[in-house]
């Protein structure tokens, strides 16, 4: 348990600075693009960080534990969007093949960590919950033994109460000492038939 516990945080870490490598490269390269595309200084400056702070935001979301899983999948998309935006502009930005693969790689394989991590988590999770305890099963209780010797099991099921129709149609429920006085009071079927 200790050892993946360590695997676990280790990895975080990894993520983590995959996730600064590629919000810096990314920053930079899409700063520079509004620039050259006369953007205003204060524009160019404050998109990229629009960009990076939803990555970060929903990298939080999808890693947090307690996390309703509709928002989980709602961050996943608004990850993806962000990222693709990310991708798109970082590849255009690329002066050559070298850059723009260079640019890209740095945002896909973010996005391909943040989906393992996820999936690791999650699967940690899941291994960490305590297995349900079997249900107890119901108490039997014995009835002293009977002049034969023989032993009875008391059934834990009490009998049903019969149920008798009063006025309007309401159901009467006749209490069940009623019913088992009824039932010692009434002559056997072999004594009538005897007689």
């Amino acid at each position: 348990m200790e050892q993946a516990d360590r695997t676990l945080k280790i990895s975080r870490w990894a993520l983590v600075g995959i996730a600064v490598v590629a919000a810096v490269v990314s920053y930079w390269t899409q700063r520079d693009l509004l620039l050259r595309h006369d953007a205003d200084f204060l524009s160019a400056t404050a998109i990229p960080i629009t960009v990076d702070l939803a990555v970060i935001m929903c990298s939080l979301i999808i890693n947090s534990a307690g996390v309703a899983p509709e928002a989980r999948r709602r961050a996943w998309v608004v990850l993806i969007t962000a990222c693709s935006v990310s991708i798109v502009a970082n590849c255009y930005a690329g002066e050559n093949v070298i850059q723009r693969v260079a640019h890209v790689w740095c945002v896909v394989i973010y996005l391909g960590a943040e989906a393992v991590a996820s999936r690791t988590r999650a699967r940690r999770a899941v291994a960490r919950k305590p297995a349900r305890e079997p249900a107890k099963a119901k108490r039997v209780e014995k009835a002293p033994p009977v002049e034969g010797g023989q032993e009875t099991v008391a059934s834990a099921v009490r009998p049903q109460r019969s149920r008798a129709t009063g006025p309007r149609g309401r159901t009467k429920v006749t209490p069940i000492e009623d019913v088992e006085a009824s039932r010692t009071t009434q002559p056997a079927e072999s004594d009538l038939i005897a007689a």
